[in-house]
């Protein structure tokens, strides 16, 4: 059963293909992949964790953010992809398990 906080893939057949969700938050804030594919709060978070790390650790720590986030997306995208339905605070190769 869907709730308000799971991404279900599209009915239409349209997909963020995994690599564009990887380009997307590699470079754009870590967060532009995860609103593409629909994870809003986790995107929020990633935004402002890559704003606040950025000055205190020479901008190390916003890289860390948006690399984790760049393989975050790619994975989520494929889950996507793939099928499966994800929530908004699934990570890596996690999916929402129907049944």
């Amino acid at each position: 059963m869907a709730t308000a906080s799971t991404i279900r893939p599209s009915a239409d057949g349209r997909v963020v293909l995994p690599v564009n969700a990887f380009i997307f938050n590699l470079l754009v804030g870590a967060c532009l992949g995860y609103f593409r594919i629909g994870q809003t709060q986790k995107a929020w978070t990633a935004l402002a964790a890559f704003v606040l790390l950025m000055f205190p650790t020479w901008c190390i720590g916003s890289l860390v953010v948006s690399l984790a986030a760049a393989i975050d997306g790619y994975l989520q995208a494929s889950q996507l992809e793939a099928g499966h339905t994800i929530a908004q605070w699934t990570f890596f190769n996690q999916s929402v398990q129907s049944g």
